[in-house]
């Protein structure tokens, strides 16, 4: 199946996610990707309730890859990120999440951006968060930029219901 991103293909995606089915998204730049949801699987790739999705590091314990569902802001990796992490793999909103590696490339899926974070950095990676300025921004092109989970999810858009006559 194609769905075109947007509200109607988040909200498809939110549906079939809870199915462990394949679903094909389209990113912003026309390239594609085949995501097997399998939300149960507390480790599995994950779409987040803002059409994101999140692919665990197989070889890196704690990091993930965030990728987006087309147009994209800082918040939006960030409300992705703590939704993974809090709801996805059932961690709660206290543990912290660490940018890994800024926005750029894709590991796991060529042609996408995305942004690689960790809920169990390393101690230069703590260093590198303690040694940013205080910022009530959210951004994703930092090394070490942190935030609790339930503070990442503070900034997700709330997905208004819609009706058809």
């Amino acid at each position: 199946m194609r769905v075109k991103t947007g509200i109607v293909a988040g909200l498809a995606l939110a549906v079939l996610a809870g199915c462990n089915v394949a679903v094909g998204t389209s990113g912003s730049n026309g390239t594609g990707v085949a995501v097997s949801t399998n939300v149960g699987a507390r480790g599995g790739t994950y779409v987040t309730r803002n059409g994101f999705t999140a692919i665990p590091d197989p070889q890196v314990p704690g990091q993930f890859e965030i990728l987006p569902s087309g147009r994209s802001g800082a918040s939006d990796y960030w409300c992705a990120a703590g939704d993974y992490v809090a709801m996805g793999l059932g961690r709660g909103g206290n543990t912290r999440i660490y940018v890994a590696k800024p926005e750029g490339g894709s590991r796991f899926v060529s042609g996408r951006k995305a942004t690689t974070f960790t809920f169990a950095p390393s101690a230069e990676l703590q260093a590198a968060g303690e040694a940013l300025p205080d910022s009530y921004n959210f951004s994703v092109k930092r090394v070490g930029e942190n935030r609790h989970a339930a503070a990442a999810q503070t900034v997700c858009r709330p997905i208004n219901p819609f009706f058809f006559d």
